[in-house]
């Protein structure tokens, strides 16, 4: 997991799974941010949209967090294309054999 700050304040939290074993262990935790968030903040997400696990591997889960609408349209512009560039390195620096780009 890692989240993307904007000074002082955290915007996303992302998850990012690419093994059997990390699954196992990132799905619930990504999962209980967002149902924590959407029970604090019910206006400021889907609370009838359940998170639903992803199909295959490797996957990226992103929660957006309420300070994100503090944030400017350029400021928040560019955070989809950082979170996947950010993923495919830290995906490229693994050497498991559960994952081959």
């Amino acid at each position: 997991m890692f989240t993307v700050w904007r000074g002082a304040e955290p915007v996303v939290t992302c998850c990012l799974a690419w093994t059997e074993e990390g699954e196992a262990e990132a799905w619930p935790a990504v999962e209980k941010l967002y149902l924590d968030l959407s029970d604090r903040h019910p206006q400021l997400l889907a609370p009838a949209k359940e998170a639903s696990n992803p199909a295959s591997l490797p996957w990226l889960a992103v929660v957006l967090l309420p300070p994100l609408l503090n944030q400017s349209r350029d400021d928040v512009g560019w955070l989809g294309d950082f979170e996947r560039c950010l993923a495919w390195t830290i995906l490229a620096g693994q050497t498991s054999a559960d994952w081959k780009p």
